[in-house]
Parts: structure tokens; sequence; C-alpha cells
């Protein structure tokens, strides 16, 4: 299932990624937002980053033994 994400550069300081998502879902929530994305077909989540680092560690993992069983290799 295809997501959006809004990630930081590797470093930034934890307070500032905390406040950014706490922002971040505070506006996905407001009903002007949630009503466009809806409105869209979209489903909000606005999760922490803990739960996208899970999420996208399971695709890594996912996606990696598909590669590896279907032989895939990057192009030359």
């Amino acid at each position: 299932m295809p997501f959006y994400a809004v990630l930081a550069p590797a470093g930034t300081p934890r307070e500032i990624i905390q406040r950014l998502n706490q922002e971040f879902v505070k506006a996905l929530h407001s009903s002007d937002i949630k009503n466009r994305f809806t409105s869209y077909g979209l489903d909000i989540v606005g999760g922490t980053p803990e739960e996208l680092d899970a999420m996208i560690t399971a695709d890594i993992v996912k996606w990696s033994k598909v590669i590896k069983q279907a032989h895939i290799k990057p192009p030359d």
C-alpha cells in the first residue's frame, strides 16, 4: 500500500522531530485537511516517528526478500 511521509535529515535533534510530528499530526486531523484528503479517497493516519520507522524497516525486509527470490539485479 503506498503511503506518504515527511522525513528529516539524519542527525536532526529528537526534540525537533517530535515537535514537527506533533504539528503535522495536528494539521492532518484538522477538519479542513481531513475533509480534503478523504474527498480524494485518502486515509489519514499521522502516527509517531517510531511507527514510521517500524513500517519502513518492515518494507525493507519484505522487499529485500522479494528482490532476492526474483533474482532482480540493478541495471548496468
